[in-house]
């Protein structure tokens, strides 16, 4: 937590290859809601998607909508094809081209990365 980075290990990466994922403010934010002072951020019973679905009210949540929410939202923000492509643990940019480029308008982006939990 303190690095504000995670770990995706190999065994867990659809690449098969250890990366690192730098942490959000309003993700560190979230994460302070829910974690320990030592250990894993959370435990495997603990699944992200299944505690934001229930924090949106909805039934079921699309397969990997996380993951591609995270890459509309982060190309929109942050404009830069190259770091999300290596968050994301691609290997080259195009698959960001022909499946997140503009499906998120800049404002909106904005919006989403303020997305944090009640003070």
């Amino acid at each position: 937590m303190e690095a504000r980075l995670i770990e995706v290990t190999a065994a867990k990466a659809k690449t098969r290859q250890r990366r690192h994922v730098a942490m959000s403010d309003n993700l560190y934010a979230w994460l302070q809601t829910i974690t320990k002072r030592t250990g894993p951020v959370i435990t495997a019973e603990v699944r992200i998607d299944r505690f934001a679905e229930e924090r949106a009210g909805f039934e079921a949540w699309p397969k990997n909508a996380l993951r591609h929410s995270f890459a509309s939202y982060h190309l929109a923000h942050h404009k830069d094809a190259a770091k999300t492509a290596l968050e994301m643990g691609h290997n080259s940019q195009k698959l960001l081209f022909t499946n997140y480029r503009e499906l998120v308008k800049p404002s909106q982006a904005a919006e989403f990365w303020k997305i944090a939990p009640a003070s």
